[in-house]
């Protein structure tokens, strides 16, 4: 292996991710210009820290494992999951395997997103942590995700803190009842602290509250169980009912189109990438 600028082609030939200053060791059998993951690289700073980058062939299969060093990785090591927008804005530490066989991909990562400032039209912020314990995924559709989402010093669309209110079921405090009552009505809704920890697979969705705890302080009381805080004040609950339908995030985000799916580009997409839920008779 060599400190390199890393090219990783995709089944079409096409560059699915670059990085700089890898450290890269190929196992089996060499890769060729010809190959489907094509690699190529050239020297870079040989100062950097590595990630470490392993690339086999075998059974028919070609598998990438990364596992990055002490700089974190442009989010493109992991397919585009996420929305793209969070693509152009994030970085990734952490490991993540990849396989591509007959053209679909399959892979699994643990690690942290983080996520730069966001100006949405759902929500902005100032800066988001997302701390993977467990992801897994085939081609764009999630398998299974537990997380821990953080996010500081923003606000989210006022129809969207409605629809957390009406499909997801998250309880709204009296904090938030007075903010919403002396503010315009097209004005965003404020929050100091977003939390929460969510669990998605074909089970359903689960999502908790994560605001009991700020910058290492505990924090009893209510706003141990809000997904939403601002100050000391807790502003919407988890939901009372644990276990939901996955696409009741998409219609928590348009929540006056519920209970249809909205026909737009963003909703079906971001649908599409949601587990299937499993139904039992």
């Amino acid at each position: 292996g060599k400190i390199a600028t890393l090219t990783l082609a995709d089944m079409a030939g096409e560059a699915i991710c670059t990085w700089r200053r890898v450290q890269c060791r190929v196992d089996g059998e060499p890769l060729s210009s010809a190959d489907p993951l094509a690699a190529a690289w050239t020297e870079a700073n040989e100062n950097a820290q590595p990630t470490q980058c392993a690339l086999y062939r075998m059974d028919g299969k070609h598998r990438i494992e990364i596992q990055t060093g002490s700089t974190p990785l442009p989010l493109q090591l992991i397919p585009s999951i996420l929305p793209e927008y969070f693509a152009r804005v994030a970085s990734f530490s952490g490991a993540a395997l990849a396989e591509i066989e007959q053209g679909e991909q399959r892979g699994q990562a643990n690690g942290v997103l983080e996520v730069a400032k966001l100006n949405g039209s759902h929500a902005s912020w100032s800066n988001a942590q997302v701390e993977i314990l467990d992801l897994a995924w085939t081609g764009n559709q999630i398998d299974r995700l537990h997380a821990h989402l953080e996010a500081r010093e923003g606000s989210l669309d006022r129809l969207f803190v409605w629809g957390l209110y009406q499909m997801l079921k998250c309880h709204p405090e009296q904090a938030l009842e007075r903010i919403w009552n002396n503010m315009p009505e097209d004005a965003p809704i404020p929050f100091g602290q977003l939390a929460c920890e969510v669990e998605l697979d074909s089970s359903g969705l689960t999502l908790y509250g994560r605001c009991g705890e700020i910058n290492g302080e505990k924090r009893p009381g209510a706003i141990a169980h809000a997904v939403l805080a601002d100050g000391k004040e807790a502003l919407l609950l988890e939901p009372r009912e644990r276990m939901q339908s996955p696409t009741n995030l998409v219609r928590a985000m348009w929540p006056d189109q519920a209970p249809e799916i909205p026909a737009t580009p963003e909703a079906q997409a971001m649908a599409s990438r949601l587990p299937t839920q499993t139904t039992t008779d």
